[in-house]
């Protein structure tokens, strides 16, 4: 399944929404599993052959019981039926009991073969889902980083998972049921065609004009309900997000059953959008339920009035055997077209996601390089950069060297480009102008090349419902590397002594996002997570904010032994963890106004020296 997304097509805009949306189920499918998916739905659908052959033979068993009784005349029909059944001449309970046997055989022959087929299918979608979001989810994580990192979380998480299951599984399973109940429906017109061709035309114009009104009735309707229920669901988890996140803040601003109470509110509105789509099923049950009671009413009466008795019985004896299988076909018809309707509301987000033509788009795609050893030293040359909803530059004809095993740190006021640089010169961000090379190559070729060579440390930590040891080599296969690694990486970082008071050690659990753990073991966990495969260039963007003065000595006092070993960069506000850096880059405007030894900026920015003044520097 290696092109199925590149072969997604938009779909026309003057086709119904549904009809869209099975487009789009279908081209997740390889051309080959598209074929083995029309085969199963084809054994389905040519099942229904075995339901006229029962009604037909329904039919046969009520004319034969009111011939028994001496009402109406004989039927060629229901004689020839007879002759190739081999019983013409059998008596008529014995013939009535063989061709109720055989009907209720083949109904229930039909259930069987229907279930497993069905059974089958669904687990072939099923899988098929799981690799068409895998292949999705790798062509989204390989856009531009910008755009990933300022896309809404939560649609995008809803669009690569449940949201593909509906475009498939949900989707192409209600396509089947559609096209096996609308080929039934077929079948039994033609059957009662052949048996009365009034009859036919009466009961095709009866119940079409009924499914037509439902489905007037219902079809815009459910996709409104499924927009909605997608939004909502949304909006819920945004506003869970937030509350967890901040919950701290909102406790003691007073402000967290405010969001309890919208919560709510989004709680009710969801449950009265889901008990509609509801109603709208079972709606359509009883609309039928009373158009077959109708319909049967009808045709006995008119029956009983053109025909002879024996006719009318037979008549009404297929009808309602044909009603018995058109009224459930009608009905999940009919909440087929409800439901992808539905389907096609609550996967807006992926259908969007997939028109978006992810090809085409900007990536972090690079070319496999030959793989020679890594030299940690950057060149950055004429870099100029501005966010694509600005027209202003944030960083502006940025010139800079850094040597390779060299102590460097990026200063400057708030708002000065420190941590767009950053990301420019890890390959998050791309410049507008200008060029950005680590050890003489790409930025991105370095981090898919050398995995594990370039680390940051963010001034945010965040970590994984998981144990100590998955927090600490996230990403990474836990059995490369070894507990003696991790054990000594956490002693450069002072964290032995939370280590051993942990009940299961590095199996020990720290509670979902570090609940467990206080600010500053965070942070050094942090820390401690991206020292652990021992790289080469090392970045910290206010890494040590979050430490007490004494963590931070020690860690500081940490990152001045392993120079000359790595390649450091340090965005610090705290001056004194940058004293005895190599070189200090000072950023204002968007502009290096000064590089050199910290004495050198000192001397040549008087904000600076005042900044280290005032730290007692």
């Amino acid at each position: 399944m290696g092109k199925e997304l590149k072969k997604l097509t938009r779909p026309k805009l003057n086709s119904p929404e549904w009809v869209s949306t099975l487009k789009q189920g279908l081209n997740l499918l390889s051309s080959t599993d598209r074929k083995k998916f029309f085969i199963g739905a084809s054994a389905l659908t040519f099942i229904g052959l075995l339901d006229i052959a029962a009604v037909a033979l329904i039919g046969a068993v009520g004319y034969l019981t009111v011939s028994g009784f001496g009402i109406g005349s004989g039927s060629n029909k229901i004689n020839s039926v007879l002759d190739i059944l081999g019983i013409a001449d059998y008596s008529i309970k014995t013939q009535t009991a063989i061709l109720a046997i055989s009907a209720a055989v083949l109904f229930v022959l039909k259930t069987v073969m229907s279930s497993y087929i069905t059974h089958k299918m669904l687990y072939f979608l099923a899988n098929k889902a799981t690799l068409a979001s895998n292949i999705l989810a790798k062509k989204y994580f390989s856009r531009n980083s910008y755009d990933i990192l300022h896309s809404n979380k939560s649609d995008s998480i809803y669009a690569l998972s449940e949201g593909i299951d509906l475009l498939t599984t949900k989707s192409l399973t209600i396509f089947v049921t559609i096209i096996s109940d609308a080929f039934l429906l077929l079948l039994m017109m033609v059957g009662l065609l052949i048996a009365d061709p009034k009859l036919s035309f009466g009961t095709v114009i009866f119940f079409g004009l009924v499914a037509r009104l439902v489905h007037i009735k219902q079809s815009s309707i459910s996709k409104i309900h499924g927009l909605e229920i997608a939004r909502i669901r949304n909006e819920i988890h945004d506003r869970l997000f937030e509350i967890h996140e901040n919950f701290r803040e909102l406790l003691i601003r007073g402000a967290k059953n405010e969001y309890l109470v919208e919560i709510s509110q989004l709680r009710k509105k969801q449950s009265k959008t889901v008990a509609g789509m509801a109603f709208l099923n079972v709606q359509s049950k009883y609309i039928m339920e009373i158009s077959i009671i109708v319909g049967g009413l009808t045709l006995s009466a008119l029956q009983f009035v053109t025909k002879d008795s024996g006719h009318a019985i037979a008549m009404l004896t297929i009808f309602i055997a044909a009603g018995s299988r058109i009224v459930p076909a009608l009905l999940r018809l009919q909440n087929s077209i409800v439901q992808i309707n539905n389907v096609s509301g609550m996967a807006i987000s992926s259908s969007n996601l997939i028109n978006a033509d992810l090809d085409n788009l900007p990536t972090d795609q690079v070319q496999v390089i030959e793989k020679n050893e890594f030299v940690p030293e950057i060149t950055i040359k004429q870099v100029s950069f501005k966010y694509p909803e600005s027209s202003k530059f944030v960083l502006e004809n940025i010139n800079l060297s850094i040597n390779k095993f060299s102590f460097n740190a990026i200063v400057g006021p708030t708002g000065s480009g420190k941590s767009t640089l950053i990301d420019i010169i890890l390959g998050f961000l791309d410049p507008v102008e200008g060029i950005v090379t680590l050890g003489g190559i790409n930025p991105k070729e370095v981090v898919t090349s050398y995995p594990g060579k370039v680390s940051i440390i963010p001034q945010r930590i965040n970590l994984i419902n998981a144990n100590l040891r998955d927090n600490l080599t996230l990403g990474f296969n836990t059995f490369q590397i070894s507990d003696d690694l991790i054990k000594n990486t956490l002693e450069h970082v002072q964290l032995t002594d939370f280590l051993e008071s942990l009940p299961e050690g590095l199996d020990s659990r720290i509670g979902e996002f570090g609940s467990k753990i206080s600010g500053g073991q965070r942070q050094r966990i942090g820390i401690a997570r991206a020292l652990l495969t021992k790289p080469q260039l090392l970045v910290l963007d206010e890494a040590t904010s979050s430490l007490d003065a004494e963590t931070e000595r020690l860690i500081s006092l940490t990152l001045q032994k392993l120079k000359g070993k790595m390649t450091v960069i340090s965005v610090a506000h705290r001056l004194s963890t940058v004293r005895n850096a190599d070189q200090v880059i000072y950023l204002e405007e968007g502009t290096i106004k000064k590089s050199g030894s910290f004495d050198q900026v000192r001397e040549a920015i008087p904000n600076f020296d005042k900044q280290a003044k005032l730290m007692g520097l």
